[in-house]
């Protein structure tokens, strides 16, 4: 029989709108790259210090380590208030897992292996996944590398060990089992993050839309468990470590929220960072930030009910993507890279009969695709208005994702099973 090559080692070209994402990455990224170069060989260099570093590598690892030497103490809340610790208490076992191996060089350099370990197990199980959707294994390495080469939101936070790569992890894992029907373990992994960082709790709602409550209580359980635990091992009590955590984290309000650090507001991509970038300071932005925090909950509550659950999956995931990185009060780069879950996911639709109208899916992959380039780079009189052009790309990409359906393979098990568990065979191994 006649077997052409295409049909015997996959699809050897990669599909246009993977090259879509890439052409749109790769051209922002190089506008800034030239826009850098030009700068440095006219001595403007001062102005540039974001998105390429220059000297100020790895802080958000290394700036809690002094305070670490004082845990199980009191003085571990109050000790330098000018660097609070401003995350819930599991994420102090995380750094305190990190800080206790070796000395603060070794410490840094295995979370550094962990983070690069973490980004490149990633790359290695999408390009597999493209494999399984048809893409020949070449194409599907390259597409894979050159998306991870040019991907700024990891780049930012691998430069800055920062720990949301840790929240990345669980995330992307929560949403890989649920849409492999492993519900529990979907709900775990989201309630693990949520215990690291507040927000992705918003992701238990994918199952409140399905009905199904009890992995909501799950994900609740083990969110709870591991914070009381967490605060059991800071101690002294853990009435005592749930006051100075929120010590730690009213500090970070009033000094990352509340106050208007120019230096801060142009790489900001929330609604807050606009608002923040057009109006002065005034005596009366605590309460409204309070108001707008309240009305951002009672407004996503009432357009998931009334529209996003209705909606495909992946309509649903790059809501609730996008709402935990432009309407929180502060949100810098690397928060970014979760939208890279969804666009791995939207990615797998690319391929034969699961293919749908490119007119549907494009405008996802180019704003993907300028939202993950180092956008910070545009800059005026040394200022970054990056963040604020970020997040009028989220308004953008988050008004299609309400109005145009992205119908995929994962909406599969809706029609005619209200189990996860339920998915066929063929579904999940796509997945």
């Amino acid at each position: 029989m006649d077997i052409r090559p295409q049909e015997q080692f996959g699809y050897q070209r990669i599909p246009w709108l993977l090259r879509l994402f890439l052409l749109t990455n790769a051209s922002l990224t190089a506008v800034c790259v030239i826009a850098e170069l030009v700068c440095r060989k006219l001595g403007f260099q001062n102005s540039y210090i974001k998105p390429w570093y220059v000297g100020i590598k790895f802080n958000d690892f290394n700036t809690f380590y002094p305070r670490f030497q004082l845990l199980h103490h009191a003085n571990f809340y109050t000790f330098d208030p000018q660097t609070a610790f401003a995350y819930p208490a599991p994420a102090a076992l995380i750094y305190e897992a990190f800080y206790k191996l070796g000395g603060p060089l070794f410490d840094l350099r295995v979370f550094l292996v962990v983070s690069l370990g973490i980004i490149l197990l990633a790359g290695v199980l999408y390009s597999r996944s493209l494999q399984r959707q048809g893409l020949a294994p070449s194409p599907a390495n390259r597409f894979t590398a050159g998306a991870l080469l040019l991907a700024f939101p990891f780049l930012f936070c691998f430069q800055r060990a920062n720990i949301e790569i840790i929240v990345w992890l669980f995330l992307a894992l929560g949403i890989w089992a649920f849409v492999s029907g492993r519900e529990y373990s979907a709900a775990g992994c989201i309630g693990l993050a949520a215990s690291i960082k507040f927000v992705p709790i918003i992701y238990l709602a994918l199952f409140v839309s399905r009905r199904r409550y009890k992995p909501v209580f799950f994900g609740v359980l083990v969110a709870v468990a591991v914070m009381l635990l967490s605060l059991s091992f800071l101690g002294p009590t853990i009435s005592g470590a749930w006051q100075g955590i929120n010590l730690g984290l009213n500090a970070f309000q009033e000094d990352f929220v509340k106050n208007f650090a120019v230096d801060h507001v142009g790489f900001d991509h929330t609604v807050v960072g606009v608002y923040r970038r057009i109006f002065d300071p005034t005596p009366a932005f605590p309460t409204l930030l309070h108001d707008y925090t309240l009305g951002t909950a009672l407004l996503g509550a009432a357009l998931w009910l009334f529209r996003i659950r209705k909606l495909p999956f992946l309509n649903q995931v790059f809501c609730l993507v996008i709402a935990g990185i432009w309407l929180v009060p502060v949100s810098y780069e690397y928060t970014l890279m979760h939208l890279y879950v969804p666009l791995a996911c939207l990615s797998t639709i690319a391929f034969g009969r699961d293919r749908m109208k490119d007119s549907q899916a494009a405008p996802f992959f180019v704003l993907g695709g300028m939202l993950t380039a180092p956008l910070t780079e545009f800059m005026w009189h040394g200022g970054t208005y990056g963040g604020q052009l970020q997040s009028g790309l989220l308004l953008v990409l988050f008004v299609l994702s309400l109005a145009r359906p992205l119908r995929s393979q994962y909406d599969a098990w809706q029609t005619g099973s209200e189990r996860i568990g339920d998915v066929p065979a063929e579904v999940v191994s796509s997945a």
